[in-house]
């Protein structure tokens, strides 16, 4: 009889810390708790017991179950924020290529000094389109943006650029990795090679930490 009263005394001490834990919001004190239990069979001690156990079992897969949404709606936020960094960036690249903002950057400055007129249109035609090849994301002469539509037109000293002159002095910004800007300059028989063998013309290329060039006009 002692056995049993001592395995009903341990039997209700568990299930009074059980209770304690689940319903503590519901009672006031653990001794409360005990002396209700106290007055329960065994039988239905048991009974509770393995209600509390079925509930626990209910509050973790409800916890592991939002712990999981959690982690969804954490990675599709992430997800979100990761596709809308992308297409602003890409946005940004369209922006510069189209020549509708300025752009700022690491590239390459040409100083180009023709004294006696003898620069044609095509020469800075095939100089832009070299740089362009090169990877040059924006293009300016001087301070004019180059663009998809800009035409390069007029005579030997008059060269022309959108219908504005160049004068004997001018300065081309292209802006992109400088060291592939100017591997790109430096091919056998290119423009700037062609430039160089006209007599007067002098071409200095200088690698830059950062340029800035206009948007279009």
């Amino acid at each position: 009889m002692e056995r049993g009263g001592t395995a009903g005394r341990l039997l209700v001490a568990i299930v009074a810390a059980a209770m304690g834990f689940l319903l503590i919001s519901q009672l006031n004190t653990a001794d409360d708790l005990s002396e209700q239990l106290e007055a329960e069979s065994e039988t239905d001690l048991t009974v509770i017991f393995a209600r509390l156990n079925d509930e626990s079992a209910a509050l973790q897969a409800e916890l592991t179950d939002l712990q999981i949404q959690l982690q969804v709606l954490e990675s599709s936020a992430e997800q979100d924020s990761l596709a809308r960094a992308a297409a602003e960036s890409e946005l940004s690249q369209l922006e510069i290529l189209a020549g509708t903002v300025g752009a700022r950057g690491p590239g390459v400055k040409l100083r180009i000094d023709d004294p006696n007129g003898e620069l044609e249109s095509g020469d800075m035609l095939d100089l832009v389109q070299e740089l362009r090849d090169a990877g040059a994301e924006a293009i300016a002469i001087d301070d004019q943006r180059v663009g998809a539509a800009t035409s390069f037109g007029g005579e030997p000293s008059a060269v022309t650029v959108d219908g504005t002159r160049l004068p004997p002095s001018f300065e081309v910004l292209a802006i992109g990795d400088p060291a592939t800007l100017e591997g790109g300059l430096a091919i056998r028989g290119g423009a700037l090679e062609l430039l160089q063998a006209e007599g007067s013309i002098a071409v200095a290329v200088t690698a830059q930490t950062e340029l800035e060039v206009p948007p279009l006009r």
